[in-house]
C-alpha cells in the first residue's frame, strides 16, 4: 500500500526505540576497547608526537561535540563618532599598559 498524505503512520519502530543492530555494535566496540585498553594505551604512547596529537584530535570527535564557527563582523560605519573615539582611546590605553608591563 502506498503512503497517503495525512494518514497516520502504521508499523515500524515506535519513536525513541533504539536500533538493535546499532546498540549491539556499540556494545561490542565498548567491550573490545575495555579488553584492549592497556595495549591501545601503549600503542598510543609509541606514536610520534605529531601522530599522537592527530590521533587525539580524531578521538575527541567521538566524545566532544563540535562547535559551530561563528563570524563576527564589526561595522564601524554604524557607530557614532563618540563611540569610535571611545574604542580607539581604550585600545591606546591597553597598548600603553602593555608597553609599560614589558
Amino acid at each position: 500500500m502506498k503512503f497517503e498524505k495525512g494518514k497516520p503512520k502504521t508499523g515500524g519502530r515506535t519513536p525513541g526505540t533504539p536500533n538493535r543492530v546499532t546498540g549491539d555494535l556499540r556494545q561490542r566496540i565498548q567491550q573490545l576497547l575495555d579488553e584492549q585498553f592497556d595495549q591501545l594505551q601503549a600503542d598510543f604512547k609509541a606514536l610520534d608526537p605529531k601522530e599522537r596529537v592527530n590521533s587525539f584530535i580524531r578521538l575527541l570527535e567521538y566524545t566532544t561535540p563540535k562547535l559551530q564557527r561563528t563570524e563576527t563582523t564589526f561595522d564601524l560605519s554604524k557607530l557614532m563618532e563618540e563611540q569610535i573615539d571611545s574604542l580607539f582611546a581604550r585600545a591606546l590605553d591597553n597598548a600603553n599598559e602593555y608597553e609599560k608591563s614589558n
